[in-house]
């Protein structure tokens, strides 16, 4: 075998070695950092929660359009289109604080 087939071969060798090392450790900081995403936003709809409980609405309209607000005032202007979406996480964020005994 040439000396350059021995190389590519030795380099070849490396690289899936090394691939299969460092796969499983992306695939965990992935993992971790959804996690960290998933649980940054519950609490800070835990504390938009807690926050709309200590005040009192004259209407329901008026409690959804602070909740908008402060959900709004949360996250950077880039997500607004998403406040929908952002607005239905808050209530299974809710449902999950308010029923302890929720099996997910």
């Amino acid at each position: 075998m040439s000396e350059t087939k021995k190389k590519k071969l030795t380099i070849s060798e490396e690289f899936k070695t090394m691939k299969n090392f460092l796969l499983p450790l992306l695939q965990q900081t992935k993992i971790d950092l959804d996690w960290a995403e998933v649980y940054s936003k519950f609490i800070m709809f835990k504390s938009i929660y807690d926050s709309i409980k200590t005040q009192t609405f004259v209407a329901k309209n008026l409690k959804i359009k602070e909740i908008n607000k402060m959900i709004k005032q949360a996250i950077p202007e880039s997500m607004f289109s998403e406040i929908s979406k952002l607005r239905k996480i808050y209530e299974f964020t809710v449902i999950v604080i308010e029923n302890e005994n929720i099996n997910l």
